[in-house]
């Protein structure tokens, strides 16, 4: 019985609704942010950065992989942390507390280091940065599964991944 009332419940919901719910609008804002940091200022742009601050290019292939590595291993701990947690009561969407966190540090310490110590952070940040874009691809899948239902989740997922 409960089982049916929740499928009633979740096919009640219609696309329209969510995609233009408040809470929807807000977690696009936050992920879409979140992402474009990662992704646009520092993953896209690798060879870049690493040229820019002299890095030979034999070891700008080792920083593609370590953050290919990185995201992957971001991914697989940002699932197991949101099942550990979720258990403890801690929402899957506050996972997007941390990785903010991470990513403005990492961004912070680029942007306020010595020209002398930037090479030196450029692969701690990389690590950081990289671990949480996956997480974030493994957060926002569930958030909307969890806040909106199960019916939609892959239109919802193109609408936040677009």
């Amino acid at each position: 019985v409960e089982v049916e009332a929740e499928v009633e419940a979740e096919a009640s919901k219609t696309l329209r609704s969510i995609l233009t719910s408040r809470r929807f609008l807000v977690f696009l804002v936050i992920f879409s942010t979140l992402q474009s940091v990662g992704s646009g200022l520092f993953i896209a742009n690798l060879s870049l950065l690493a040229s820019s601050l002299y890095v030979p290019e034999e070891r700008q292939a080792s920083l593609v992989s370590m953050v290919s590595y990185c995201n992957c291993a971001g991914r697989f701990a940002a699932g197991f942390l949101m099942d550990a947690l979720s258990r403890r009561g801690v929402p899957k969407a506050a996972h997007t507390c941390w990785t903010a966190f991470v990513l403005f540090c990492a961004a912070a310490a680029l942007t306020f280091s010595s020209d002398v110590q930037l090479p030196g952070l450029l692969q701690p940040a990389l690590v950081a940065v990289a671990f949480v874009y996956g997480a974030n691809w493994a957060i926002m899948p569930s958030f909307i599964a969890e806040s909106f239902g199960t019916a939609w989740v892959g239109v919802c997922f193109n609408a936040n991944a677009s």
